[in-house]
């Protein structure tokens, strides 16, 4: 996934963001902390996130699996970032905890890892692409949220297109 992702960084992100605002999907994701602003869409065969990601205490980060690979980039900020694995109970096991700072890359690949991300200090800005989703005998059980997300505030989706925007102007 990591290749995938330096591509799109590379060659259509610069342009993606530069498309109808329309061409952008918003969800809030408040249902556990910590808060994520998401500004999302399909690329061809990956879907492309753009995340704001709020601070939490410590403790509080959902520790959660991923229905599908995927590729991150923090671009701002910094953040604990989780490893774990399902327990025999089905409630995760924590294998490490990364400090991770602005500019590191890393790929989930594999269907039974679980993460947590815990920005430090303020909010944090990443970049994810995803693949398609795993089989599902290959996906890890993970309760989701009750009810839908909501869609972003309109003002928060231009913020946060504009932010990505300065960090990826066309060659």
């Amino acid at each position: 996934m990591l290749p995938a992702l330096a591509a799109l960084e590379r060659r259509a992100l610069p342009q993606l963001l530069r498309e109808a605002e329309d061409t952008w999907s918003t969800l809030d994701v408040i249902y556990h902390p910590p808060r994520v602003e998401r500004v999302w869409r399909q690329h061809g065969e990956h879907r492309v996130y753009l995340h704001r990601i709020w601070p939490c205490e410590e403790g509080e980060a959902l520790v959660h699996p991923h229905d599908w690979p995927s590729a991150v980039h923090l671009l701002t900020g910094r953040y604990a970032h989780t490893i774990a694995t399902p327990g025999a109970d089905g409630s995760p096991t924590v294998l490490t905890t990364l400090e991770l700072a602005a500019g590191s890359r890393y790929e989930m690949v594999e269907p039974s890892a679980w993460h947590a991300v815990r920005p430090l200090g303020g909010p944090a800005l990443s970049l994810m692409i995803t693949g398609r989703p795993y089989t599902r005998d290959r996906r890890a059980p993970f309760p989701k949220p009750e009810r839908p997300q909501p869609p972003l505030d309109p003002a928060v989706k231009r913020e946060l297109l504009a932010a990505f925007r300065e960090r990826y102007p066309l060659p």
